[in-house]
C-alpha cells in the first residue's frame, strides 16, 4: 500500500461516515505497521473510544506522508475538518541518530511517538512478564515460584541483551551513516535465530565474533576497519546500553520473549520429570503463542506507558 491507496482508502471510510452523519462519532487511527493496531486497539477502546476505524500505512515515511497530505487538504476542504484524526509511530532509533527530525515530530499534536524503540518493547519489561505470570500461569505475587520465574527471565534477557548489544549498535551505526547516502541495507528480516541460541539456562551466540558475522552477511555495510564508523559503534553502543530494554529493536526483544516463553510453558507442561524441577505450577498453561500472534495474544499484558494514556485522553477529550 502506497500513500495514494492509503488516502484513497480513508477518504472513502470518512465519506460513507460522513453520508451516515458518524463521523464526529468516530476517531480514525493511522499506524505505520499492519499488527500495530492489536497493540493500540484495546487501549484506545478502553479510554472510552467505542467508534474506531484503524488505517495502516506500511511504513512511518509512508504516514507521515499521508499526514502531511491530510493537513494540506484540511486548509483547503472544510470537511476534512469535521473528523477527528490521530497517527502513530514507533520512535526506533530517532532519538539517538535523527534528533532533529524527532524534535520536529513531536511538535504534532496529533501523533505518538512510542517513548521505547517501538511497541513490541512495551511487551518485553519484567512487569510484562509478570502479568502474563499471573494470568497464564496461574501464580501469585507471593508464590515462590513467581520470584523463580521473575528472576530466571531477568537473567536470560540480561544474557540476551549483552550478547545483541553489538548487534544493534552495528544496526544503528549502519542507519546513522546511511542517512547520509539515502540508501538502505536489507537487515529487516534478520532474525535473531541466526545469532544466538535460547535456552531456559543460559543465552550463547553462535557466533565468535558477531561483526564479522554480519559485515559478511551485509557485503554493502559500513565496515569497523574505518576508525569514523568504529568511533561511532563505540558511541552509540554506550547510549544504547543505557536501557537495553527500552532501546534495542523491538523485533528482536520480542523474538525472545516469545521464544523464552515457548520454552518455559513447554517445560511447565511435560509430566516426565524432565521439566522445570524448581517450580510446581498444578494448571496448564493455557496460552498458544507463535512468532506470528504474540503481539496479539498477549496484548492486554503488555505496558501502557502513562505519555500513551495522557496523548489519547487529550485526543478523546477535544472531539
Amino acid at each position: 500500500l502506497d500513500t495514494p491507496v492509503i488516502l484513497t482508502e480513508f477518504i472513502d471510510i470518512y465519506k460513507k461516515h460522513k453520508k451516515e452523519n458518524k463521523v464526529s462519532n468516530y476517531l480514525y487511527c493511522f499506524y505505520e505497521g499492519k499488527d500495530d493496531n492489536k497493540y493500540y486497539n484495546i487501549r484506545v477502546k478502553q479510554l472510552g473510544n467505542k467508534n474506531v476505524s484503524h488505517l495502516n500505512c506500511n511504513g512511518k515515511d509512508k504516514l507521515l506522508d499521508l499526514h502531511k497530505e491530510i493537513e494540506r487538504r484540511k486548509q483547503n476542504i472544510s470537511v476534512y475538518r469535521e473528523g477527528k484524526l490521530i497517527f502513530f509511530i514507533d520512535k526506533d532509533f530517532d532519538d539517538l541518530i535523527k534528533q532533529e527530525k524527532l524534535i520536529e515530530l513531536q511538535n504534532i499534536e496529533n501523533l505518538y511517538i512510542t517513548p521505547s524503540y517501538s511497541i513490541e518493547n512495551f511487551y518485553t519489561t519484567l512487569e510484562a512478564f509478570q502479568e502474563i505470570l499471573k494470568s497464564e500461569f496461574h501464580l501469585k505475587e507471593i508464590d515462590n515460584e513467581f520470584d523463580k520465574l521473575s528472576e530466571l527471565f531477568s537473567d536470560r534477557q540480561n544474557e540476551f541483551h549483552n550478547i545483541m548489544l553489538d548487534v544493534n549498535g552495528w544496526i544503528i551505526t549502519q542507519n546513522y551513516f546511511l542517512l547520509k547516502e539515502k540508501r538502505d541495507i536489507p537487515y529487516n528480516d534478520l532474525s535473531i535465530d541466526k545469532i544466538i541460541n535460547i535456552s531456559l539456562q543460559e543465552i550463547k551466540s553462535k557466533e565468535i565474533d558477531i561483526i564479522k558475522f554480519l559485515e559478511n552477511k551485509f557485503t554493502e555495510s559500513f565496515k569497523m576497519e574505518n576508525s569514523e564508523v568504529t568511533e561511532k559503534f563505540q558511541e552509540l553502543k554506550i547510549k544504547l546500553s543505557q536501557n537495553s530494554q527500552a532501546n534495542f529493536r523491538g523485533k528482536f526483544e520480542i523474538e525472545f520473549l516469545s521464544k523464552f516463553l515457548k520454552q518455559l510453558i513447554e517445560k511447565s507442561n511435560q509430566k516426565d520429570g524432565l521439566g522445570l524441577t524448581f517450580i510446581d505450577i498444578n494448571e496448564k498453561i493455557k496460552v498458544q503463542l507463535t512468532l506470528n500472534d504474540t503481539i496479539s495474544n498477549l496484548s492486554q499484558y503488555a505496558d501502557t506507558p502513562s505519555c500513551l494514556k495522557n496523548f489519547i485522553k487529550r485526543e478523546r477529550e477535544s472531539f
